[in-house]
C-alpha cells in the first residue's frame, strides 16, 4: 500500500468537517467550555492544507479562518453559525475540489467510495467529539447521548456499506482488505453501541474509553479503506 498524501488529506478533510459539524450541534452553554477543542478542530484544516494539492491549499486556510472566527464567538449563537459555515464548506468544496483536480483519486467504485469517505469521516469526527464531551459530568451531560446516537447511526451505516461491498465483490482482487475493513467496521459498531449504553448508565469513564477507542480505530479503518481501495 503506497501512502498517497492527497488521499490522507481528502479523508482528514471529511473528518475535520464532521467534527466541526458535531461541535456546532452543541448548545452555546457547552461550546463556551469547549473552546480548546473547537480551536483544535479549526487547526485541523491547517493539517489538511499542508497535505493537500498546492492548487487548493488556500481553500483550507479559508476554512481555518472561519473556524477561528467561530472560536472567538463561542459565547453566543453566532459561533454556531460560523462553525456551520466552516463544516459545510469543508464537507462540500473541501472534498469536491481534490477529486476534481486530482484524477488519480478517482476509482472504479466512485459512488461507494465517496459514500464510505463521508461515512467513515462522520464516524471518526463524531467519535472524537463524543470522547471530548463525555469527559466531565457538567453541562456536557445534556448532549453526549445525542452525539452517541448519531455515532451509532453512522457506524451501522458504515458497516452496512462495507458488508455490501464485500457481498457483491466490488474488489474481488483484494478480498483480505475487504474482510479486514468489514471486521473493523463491525468492531466500531460495537464500540459505538457500547458508548451509548455506558452513557445511559451514567458511566462516563467507560463511555470515554469506548468512544476514544472508536475514534482511533475509525481513523485507521477509514484511512486504510481509502488508501487500499481508491
Amino acid at each position: 500500500m503506497n501512502l498517497d498524501w492527497n488521499i490522507v488529506s481528502l479523508f482528514l478533510a471529511s473528518v475535520t468537517g464532521w467534527a466541526l459539524a458535531a461541535y456546532g450541534s452543541l448548545p452555546v452553554a457547552v461550546l463556551r467550555t469547549r473552546g480548546g477543542q473547537v480551536l483544535a478542530g479549526a487547526a485541523g484544516w491547517i493539517v489538511v492544507a499542508l497535505l493537500a494539492p498546492s492548487q487548493i491549499f488556500h481553500w483550507y486556510l479559508i476554512f481555518t479562518i472561519l473556524g477561528l472566527v467561530a472560536w472567538t464567538k463561542l459565547n453566543r449563537p453566532a459561533g454556531k453559525i460560523w462553525l456551520a459555515f466552516s463544516a459545510a464548506l469543508g464537507l462540500t468544496l473541501g472534498v469536491i475540489f481534490p477529486l476534481e483536480i486530482t484524477p488519480q483519486l478517482y476509482a472504479r467504485e466512485n459512488a461507494s467510495l465517496l459514500a464510505l469517505l463521508y461515512l467513515d469521516g462522520a464516524r471518526t469526527g463524531f467519535a472524537c467529539v463524543s470522547w471530548s464531551t463525555c469527559g466531565r459530568p457538567s453541562v456536557d451531560d445534556i448532549r453526549p447521548h445525542a452525539l452517541a446516537k448519531v455515532l451509532v447511526i453512522f457506524s451501522l451505516a458504515g458497516l452496512g456499506l462495507t458488508v455490501w461491498r464485500w457481498r457483491w465483490g466490488l474488489r474481488a482482487d483484494a478480498p483480505p482488505a475487504l474482510v479486514a475493513n468489514c471486521l473493523l467496521s463491525g468492531v466500531l459498531a460495537v464500540l459505538a453501541v457500547a458508548t451509548l449504553l455506558a452513557l445511559r448508565r451514567n458511566s462516563l469513564p467507560k463511555a470515554r474509553l469506548f468512544s476514544g477507542a472508536a475514534a482511533v480505530l475509525s481513523l485507521a479503518d477509514g484511512l486504510m479503506a481509502q488508501l487500499v481501495f481508491r
